[in-house]
This record gives structure tokens, sequence and C-alpha cells, in this order.
């Protein structure tokens, strides 16, 4: 359990600085870099999605602890369409001119992703120290 967790919060690290770098580089208008940054952020997202579907928080509702159980209900309800905002997203701006990605338009939507993304963190760490505090 420990060598998971410390993957995960590895990837929430990962996507905290590939967010913090794509700003950067939206700020300073370089668009070389934020095409760079953007398409990195990307990758880690589809990544993480990828895993959290893989352990999928269906599993936790069998959990023994009932917190645990609560909190990946949360999770899966508050969370479900987090997914398709991404592929959303991915779909407009991946393939898009990459003077779009200097736009205000990417700009608001990215800071919606990144907000809902940081919630859906939160929630995954409280998860996991619920999870550490049952184990």
């Amino acid at each position: 359990m420990e060598g998971s967790n410390t993957e995960v919060l590895s990837r929430h690290a990962r996507l905290h600085n590939d967010a913090a770098r794509l700003f950067r580089a939206l700020d300073e208008q370089d668009q070389e870099r934020v095409v760079a940054a953007f398409h990195r952020f990307v990758d880690d997202l589809e990544e993480h999605l990828r895993v959290d579907l893989t352990i999928g928080y269906r599993l936790l509702m069998r959990h023994s602890s009932t917190s645990v159980r609560r909190i990946a209900e949360r999770v899966i309800s508050e969370q479900a369409e987090f997914p398709q905002q991404v592929e959303l997203m991915i779909a407009r701006w991946c393939r898009a001119d990459p003077q779009m990605l200097l736009t205000q338009a990417f700009r608001d939507e990215l800071e919606t992703l990144v907000s809902n993304l940081l919630k859906r963190i939160r929630l995954e760490q409280r998860l996991l120290t619920a999870l550490s505090s049952v184990a």
C-alpha cells in the first residue's frame, strides 16, 4: 500500500508541476514552451486517468471501512464528469493552431480544468489517508 501511495503522490506532484510550468509559459506568452508544457500536462493527465480507471474507486466501495467507502462514493459521484472534461479539452486544443493556445479562451478553460483537477487530487489524498489509517 505504501508504495502505491508514494506513486500516487508522485503523480500528483508531477501534475502540479506540469500545470505551474504551463501557466508560467502562458504568462510569458512563449508559444513554443506553451505547446510543449501543454502536451506534457496532457500526457501526465491521461496517465493519471488511466491509472485511476485501472485501480478503480469501485473496488474501494467494498472496503471494510465505512469512511473509505463514503470517500470513494464521493470521488465517484463528484468526479464522474472530469474525464469527459479532459477529453473535450484535448479534442479542442491538442490539434489547434499553436497560436490559439495563447488565447484567453484556452487559459480560461485550462484554469477550470486545473481547478477541478486540484479538487480531485485533494479527494484522492483524503482517500489515501483514510486507507492508510485503516490498513
